[in-house]
This record gives C-alpha cells, sequence and structure tokens, in this order.
C-alpha cells in the first residue's frame, strides 16, 4: 500500500527518482561543500523566527518598540525567539564567508560552476540588508542612531546617494514611513532575492565533477550535510540563549547616540573612519566594490583555477588588512572615554525603559511612550538630577533634597523628625535657622505614635493613598492644635510654608516644580530652584509622577 503510494507520488513529481539520483552520484567527501546546506538550514530558522515575531510585531513608531517589549517578556519562548533571529544573522555571515573563503582555496569558482559562484558572491552583497533593515524595527536608541548613521554613508555617494537615501528613508529624515520600508524590506525584498541567489549558488553542487573511482557517493555526503547543519543549528541555539538580543530604551531624535555598527560591519566602519571627510567615499564604496568585483571576476580571471593561489593571498591580505583597521578603530573606541558613558547611558536608559515599562500599569500609552520614563528624561533633561538623590543615581554634590520615596510615609515621617537633614532641606537655604525664623524646626520629639498619626494625615491629603481615617482624624488634631496649621495652610492659599492641600499629590507637586518661588509654595528662600515656565502640563504631570512612583528600590540604574 505504501509502496504504491510511493510510486504514484513519485511518477507524478518525480522527487523520489531525483532524491535516488542524488544519493547514488558519484562526488568528493567534503566538510567545505556542507556549508551551503549549513547557509540553507540557518536561512529557514530565521525565516520560521521571523514569521512568529510577525504576528506579535507592529511596524509603526508608537506600537514597534512596546510590541517588542511585549514580545520578549510575555510571549512564551519570544525572547529566545527573538535572539535566534539576531544571532542567526551573525552565524549566516560566517558560514558565507567560510564558504567564499572554500570557494577561492578549491578554485570552485571555475567553469562550468561560474553562475553558482557569481550567486555565492552576490549573497555577501545582500545579505547586509537583514541586519541593516533589521536594526531599524525595534524602533530603540541603537538601531534608530545606527539607521541614521547607514543613512548618512549613502547620502554621501557620489551623484546618486542623496537620492538613493532619500528612497529608502522616505524622505529626508527617519519616520514612520522609514520604519514601514524597512519592514517591507526585511520580510519580503531581502528573503526573496537571498532564496533566488541561494539557488543559483546551490547549482555548483550539482555541476558535474572530476571524481575518481573507489570515492565517496552522495548518500554519505548527504549525512555529513545532515550532521553539519544539526551542529550549526546547536550552535545557534547556544549563542542566543548566552547572548539574548538586546533591547535599548525607544527612539529619540532628540538625544544624539554615538552608534557603532554590528561587528560584522565594523571593516566598513574602519574604512570609513579611516578616509574620513571627501574621500569617504573610497572606504564606504570604492574599496568594498572593488573587492568585490574580484571575487565575481574570479571565473573569467581564473577561468582554469591556476592561479587559486595568488587570489587567495590578495583575499588573505585584504582580510587581514582589514582586521588591523577594525582593531584600531575597536581600540580607539576602548580608550574613548565619551564613548564608553555614552554606552553606558545608552545601557542604563534601556533598563530604566524596559524596568518601568514591566510595572503594572506603566505599559505604553497610545502615543507609544512610557510614562515613568519619559519622566525620567524629562528629570535628566532639566538638569534635575544635577542637584537632587533619585532614582537615577546620585550627583557628586547633591544639593538639594533627596527625591527617593517622596510622599510616601516613611519618607514623610523621616522629614518630619528632621528636616534640615543633609537629605531634605539641610543642603539649601530652607535649612532651619533659629535667628532668621527661616526652615522647619524638628519634630522628633513629639514621640512616634503623634509621629504616626501625623503622617498618616499628611499622606491622607494626597487623595491617592488608602489610609487609616482614625489616625488621619487623629493626626489631623495634632497639626491644628500644634504650630503647623500657622505656617501651613490647609486650603491653598498663601501662607509662611507651603501650602498643603493636595499634599504629594501629583497635581501638587508639578506647582511646585513649575514655581517652586510662588508664595503659596516655599517663598523667596527657594531662590535656589529655578522655576520651570517652559514645560507644559503634561511635562509637568509627567516629571511629578515619576517622582512619586519612582521607589528608590524599583530600578537600579546610572544616571542616563
Amino acid at each position: 500500500m505504501i509502496s504504491r503510494l510511493l510510486q504514484n507520488l513519485d511518477a507524478g513529481t518525480g522527487l523520489l527518482s531525483a532524491w535516488r539520483r542524488s544519493q547514488e552520484r558519484p562526488i568528493r567527501l567534503s566538510l567545505g561543500d556542507a556549508l551551503l546546506p549549513c547557509i540553507a538550514a540557518i536561512f529557514l530558522v530565521m525565516a520560521v523566527t521571523g514569521i512568529a515575531m510577525a504576528f506579535h510585531y507592529a511596524p509603526t513608531t508608537t506600537d514597534a518598540w512596546p510590541s517588542v517589549h511585549r514580545l520578549v517578556n510575555e510571549v512564551p519562548l519570544g525572547a529566545f525567539i527573538r535572539s535566534v533571529h539576531e544571532v542567526g544573522t551573525s552565524v549566516l555571515i560566517v558560514l558565507l564567508g567560510l564558504a567564499v573563503v572554500h570557494g577561492v582555496l578549491t578554485a570552485s569558482y571555475r567553469s562550468p560552476r561560474g553562475a553558482a559562484w557569481l550567486g555565492l558572491v552576490a549573497l555577501l552583497g545582500v545579505l547586509p540588508l537583514f541586519p541593516m533593515t533589521g536594526n531599524l524595527l525595534p524602533w530603540d536608541e541603537t538601531g534608530f542612531w545606527q539607521t541614521q548613521v547607514e543613512a548618512s554613508v549613502i547620502g554621501n555617494m557620489p551623484v546618486v546617494g542623496d537620492i538613493a537615501a532619500r528612497v529608502l528613508l522616505g524622505g529626508a529624515a527617519i519616520t514612520n514611513l522609514t520604519l514601514t520600508r524597512y519592514y517591507a524590506l526585511h520580510v519580503f525584498v531581502a528573503p526573496l532575492i537571498f532564496w533566488l541567489l541561494l539557488r543559483l549558488a546551490w547549482t555548483r553542487r550539482t555541476a558535474p565533477r572530476d571524481v575518481d573511482d573507489g570515492e565517496a557517493y552522495g548518500r554519505r555526503q548527504f549525512w555529513l550535510e545532515l550532521a553539519a547543519s544539526a551542529l550549526v543549528l546547536a550552535v545557534l541555539g547556544g549563542l542566543a540563549a548566552w547572548l539574548p538580543a538586546p533591547l535599548d530604551a525607544p527612539a529619540d531624535a532628540a538625544r544624539g547616540v554615538d552608534a557603532r555598527p554590528e561587528w560584522y560591519f565594523m571593516p566598513l566602519y574602519a574604512l570609513r573612519k579611516a578616509f574620513e571627510g571627501p574621500a569617504e567615499v573610497l572606504g564606504t564604496a570604492a574599496i568594498p566594490g572593488l573587492l568585490g568585483a574580484i571575487l565575481a571576476a574570479m571565473p573569467l580571471l581564473d577561468p582554469k583555477g591556476t592561479r587559486r593561489a595568488l587570489f587567495g593571498g590578495v583575499l588573505g591580505l585584504a582580510v587581514v588588512a582589514l582586521g588591523a583597521l577594525t582593531a584600531m578603530a575597536m581600540k580607539a573606541d576602548h580608550e574613548n572615554s565619551a564613548y564608553q558613558q555614552d554606552l553606558t547611558k545608552v545601557a542604563a536608559r534601556g533598563v530604566l525603559a524596559t524596568g518601568y515599562a514591566k510595572r503594572a500599569g506603566s505599559h505604553a500609552a497610545v502615543d507609544g511612550t512610557i510614562p515613568l520614563y519619559q519622566g525620567a528624561m524629562l528629570f535628566e533633561r532639566e538638569a534635575c538630577s544635577s542637584c537632587h538623590v533619585s532614582a537615577l543615581g546620585s550627583p557628586e554634590t547633591p544639593k538639594g533634597p533627596d527625591l527617593r520615596g517622596f510622599g510616601s510615609r516613611a519618607w514623610v515621617k523621616r522629614f518630619l523628625m528632621n528636616p534640615s537633614a543633609p537629605e531634605h532641606f539641610g543642603l539649601t537655604a530652607l535649612k532651619y535657622d533659629e535667628n532668621t525664623g527661616v526652615g522647619m524646626t524638628p519634630y522628633a520629639s513629639l514621640g512616634e505614635p503623634v509621629l504616626t498619626e501625623l503622617t498618616e494625615f499628611l499622606v491622607s491629603l494626597s487623595g491617592t493613598v488608602t489610609t487609616d481615617p482614625v489616625m488621619v482624624a487623629a493626626g489631623k488634631a495634632h497639626f491644628e492644635g500644634g504650630d503647623c496649621s500657622g505656617c501651613h495652610d490647609l486650603e491653598g492659599g498663601e501662607s509662611t510654608g507651603p501650602h498643603l492641600r493636595g499634599y504629594g499629590s501629583n497635581a501638587w507637586l508639578a506647582a511646585v516644580i513649575a514655581d517652586p518661588n510662588h508664595l503659596a509654595h516655599y517663598g523667596a528662600a527657594a531662590t535656589e530652584m529655578p522655576d520651570y515656565p517652559h514645560l507644559s502640563a503634561s511635562e509637568l504631570r509627567l516629571i511629578a509622577t515619576w517622582i512619586r512612583d519612582a521607589m528608590p528600590d524599583d530600578i537600579s540604574a546610572s544616571t542616563p
């Protein structure tokens, strides 16, 4: 029954007969010839993982980063699938480079396999399309600025550079149109071209070969290729588990990043650095183009394969020279303190963004922003971190209150016990001075029960915290019966100290940030802190929300 079905299948398709012929064909047992099947296996895995990610990805500037974040953190095996897809590019480049080297050393470019050789060389030119278009898709900082650098390289090409860059980007800048174009190139165009060229390169395996009697047959080569492909896939899985694909903070065109290309593009980067200025095109186009042209012309330059040692030497010298330039460029980067600091800041922002996006209730908003992360970046942009200790870290010389845990019960109680402590007003003009009457006296002498009740009352004023009504009532009685009400107004009016209506809420904190010198806030004694009339109401709310919600143990990162 099964035999008859197989016979009918073969009669209709010829697949089984073709398989038997391939297994019986006399070919030389070659590990080098197993490289193309390994490349095909990696390409297939990248296609499958790419499809899996596409189910969760949204190619818009507002949804790209959040969708990748959800893929990595919420989809089962999502992080591993993304890592396999990214590491697969590196493995493909290594295998393709080895295949070209093997082809040169064995003179497999000679007739009648010249067309297959051209397909193999062309794969080297097409393969960069995958990382070039894929790096932008997460819409994170590094990918965005890598794309910016690549666009500038293309734009500097003579004659057609500017037009080519505009066509690729969809305009003069990287926008949503750029993202959708890169998505189409990455998902449809590049894989199709790669597959067609791989098919052309594959014909070198079926070309006639000179073999001696007694040499291995296709069956042994098949098992060798199967074992090699399995080993390469195992290495890919191990690398993906060991080197998870990073996700930086969402792209921000207003914040420049000194981006570097991936390791496989570092030779081109080194050439570009070596020919900076008007001669840049030599490093980015002329020299790589010349090397590619030499490889492509080998079937014509050496049709019988007698000069493979010469071409192998030329190729080796080119690899050594590019390797030396790359090593010099990487050494310069390693010794560049500004660049290393930039790397640290990019990594820190990535930790902040991904950490805040994981928190309950702080997923990306409709416009793709992460509210807590946006507040942190505004806090940093306005140089608030140069004076205040916060969840972003500590400045070298703090000049204002420690804002970690601001408005929490622990923070308020510590403040009441000693408002003039260094972590509160001790470093400012609001430090208590009994001669001038400026500042607030310590209340540690009130005792633990009274301080706890007073703290509960103050915390309740924000209207955002669940409190104990009995303790709140007791705390209010302490507030009104003591000297607190003599300095602080509960209705929002001007007073000796800041008014406490809505104390600790986002609205109260935003108003203080906008104009700390107002008589309803800290008055003339707070002149050390500037006001921020240029910030919009939404920006003030973002900063205030971040200060309130970014507790000290939420996320650990150095200052971006």
